[in-house]
């Protein structure tokens, strides 16, 4: 595969995962990790630092999870001062659906209209009366 076709294919896959998910907090974490099971988690801890918690778990009020793979407590909830996860953008996704149908509406309705106007061009110089 050559760097255009690379990138024909990429293009489009990177805007759908940009739009079709975002990154929230979540109100209630030890709850939101029970029922939703995420992979990850963005923790911002009090002092500013943030870290991606993988195959995060509570164990009391202390969450677990691996960081930079390893596993250790990230830290009590109390002690956090954000936690986030990944969820669907549903406006996101419908602008992204939306606007790719217009756009794909809009490459059909250029091809077609150059497939019927393929009437000959005059060439001024073969032809002078042509250009008058």
């Amino acid at each position: 595969m050559n760097a255009r076709t690379i990138a024909a294919v990429m293009l489009p896959l990177l805007a759908a995962q940009w739009a079709c998910h975002t990154i929230s907090p979540v109100a209630t974490p030890e709850s939101y990790i029970a029922a939703e099971r995420p992979t990850r988690l963005w923790v911002t801890r009090r002092d500013q630092t943030r870290v991606l918690v993988e195959a995060p778990k509570m164990k009391g009020d202390s969450l677990l999870g691996f960081v930079d793979n390893r596993y250790q407590v990230v830290g009590r909830l109390q002690d956090l001062q954000t936690v986030e996860a990944r969820h669907p953008a549903q406006r996101r996704t419908a602008l992204l659906v939306g606007g790719l149908a217009v756009g794909v509406g809009g490459l059909v309705v250029l091809l077609l209209g150059n497939a019927h106007s393929s009437a000959p061009v005059s060439d001024c110089e073969e032809d002078p009366s042509a250009c008058n």
